[in-house]
């Protein structure tokens, strides 16, 4: 049993050594790195020109300004940026999360350009692209198509790896996802990206967020699939016999 106490620790003495920290040697068992601006990566939420949103959060810009604000970003030592981009032209397939001109990868293009020093993660997720703001592709019954959401995801994980993207990051929080995009990667030659797995969770801090980058939601009730959390009914899987999806935080894929 652990009893806590009020004893304070030993006060510097006339001499001005604290016995806790006089020694070299003690010193250096205790010390740990110092957290400094190359240890953190910002988030850059890219809007479209001209969209309201700019500056209502921190990293929340136009993409006309994604060089300026990385520029800057990378004068002030910090080591990476994280890349959200708002969706546009959505629809039930999410084709436009891999058109070759989207705002994703119109982000990615311009950061490398103005800072290739920082280290760029993209979000891979259909969430931001399809007509319903899933993060899953459907079948013609209503059901999860897995392996239309593994091909969207995987390449998007391409076009972000060529457009300069350092590592990409899967939050569709499926079985196999992750799995499915380092495949892609590696079959395209882009063996040298990482992959970095997302636990998408339901939080109030999230609010300012999903206020800015909006996500369509179907008005039934069914699987949000970014939590595994079930309402009254359940969407059917369309692979006969497939359960839930378990949400799962690493994957013996996601090597870099």
């Amino acid at each position: 049993m652990t009893t806590l106490t009020d004893r304070l620790l030993p006060a510097a003495g006339p001499d001005g050594i604290n016995p806790s920290r006089a020694r070299s040697a003690v010193r250096a068992l205790y010390t740990r790195p110092a957290l400094t601006a190359g240890d953190l990566s910002a988030p850059l939420l890219v809007l479209p020109d001209g969209h309201s949103g700019a500056g209502s959060l921190p990293g929340a810009v136009h993409l006309s300004d994604v060089r300026r604000t990385v520029t800057r970003w990378s004068g002030l030592g910090i080591g990476g940026v994280k890349v959200f981009a708002l969706g546009h032209d959505r629809d039930s397939a999410g084709t436009a999360a891999v058109a070759a001109d989207n705002l994703m990868v119109q982000a990615v293009s311009a950061i490398g350009v103005a800072a290739p020093d920082l280290a760029v993660t993209t979000e891979v997720c259909g969430c931001s692209w399809t007509s319903d703001g899933e993060c899953v592709l459907r079948t013609r019954a209503g059901g999860i198509d897995l392996d239309a959401t593994y091909r969207l995801m995987s390449e998007m994980a391409v076009q972000h790896a060529e457009a300069g993207a350092d590592v990409v990051s899967p939050t569709a929080m499926l079985d196999g996802s992750v799995h499915a995009v380092r495949t892609a990667l590696d079959d395209g030659g882009l063996r040298d990206v990482g992959v970095n797995p997302n636990l998408a969770i339901h939080t109030a801090l999230y609010g300012p967020f999903k206020a800015l980058m909006p996500q369509t939601r179907p008005p039934v009730t069914g699987v949000d699939f970014s939590s595994n959390r079930a309402g009254p009914s359940v969407t059917p899987w369309s692979r006969p016999g497939a359960g839930l999806p378990r949400a799962r935080t690493h994957s013996p894929s996601s090597r870099s």
